[in-house]
């Protein structure tokens, strides 16, 4: 597609994978994973994100004029951030991706590409919202106000605010800044963290 509409030139790439398992999305072998047990579960969620990011990155350095790379992670997977301790299989997965943003922050800097990682808060407009609203067996005013009670600046974060980021990550602005991780989630991560994240909608939350 690249090559057929941009003349095979790409100066940005995004990773913005983000599933969980029969809530927030679904497909044939994540169905699949789901009823085979933890190594089917385990290899679904690499494929979803450290090998997919892995290729993304690799597909996208054949292209002309590739200047950024950023990856989206989530609260847990780096050793700032406390684990989650039901996120198992995907904060792996990510752990691992996060891992591939550093390699590649220094592979790929000669070259001048800078790579770099978000890690948002959770946002309230989003698909993947809906989907965890509606397996859990919480309100959707529960869930929304357990949330905004466990941010500091007790708000939830706009689709548009990640976006905004993105861009400022690929401008001229940020021209000194690869290899890192941006936590935008109004503060959630400072304190609390029981209750933020994936645990705010733990497994005994969500409906059987």
């Amino acid at each position: 597609m690249v090559r057929n509409k941009f003349s095979g030139r790409l100066t940005t790439v995004v990773h913005n994978a983000g599933l969980s398992i029969s809530v927030t999305s679904s497909s044939e072998r994540g169905d699949r994973a789901a009823i085979s047990g933890n190594d089917e579960v385990y290899s679904y969620y690499q494929a979803v994100y450290t090998q997919c990011f892995r290729r993304l990155v690799e597909g996208a350095l054949r292209c002309q004029g590739l200047r950024n790379v950023i990856a989206l992670s989530s609260p847990g997977c780096n050793l700032l951030m406390q684990p989650q301790l039901f996120y198992e299989a995907p904060g792996q997965a990510k752990a691992a991706m996060e891992y591939l943003v550093r390699f590649y922050a220094r592979k790929l800097a000669p070259k001048g590409i800078r790579v770099n990682c978000i890690i948002p808060g959770a946002a309230i407009s989003t698909d993947a919202w809906s989907r965890i609203v509606q397996h859990s067996n919480m309100t959707k005013d529960m869930l929304e106000e357990q949330i905004v009670q466990a941010t500091p600046l007790r708000r939830w974060v706009k689709p548009s605010e990640i976006g905004g980021l993105a861009g400022l990550l690929v401008s001229d602005a940020a021209a000194l800044i690869t290899g890192q991780f941006l936590i935008a989630d109004g503060g959630a991560f400072l304190g609390r963290a029981e209750h933020y994240g994936a645990d705010a909608f733990s497994p005994s939350d969500l409906k059987h």
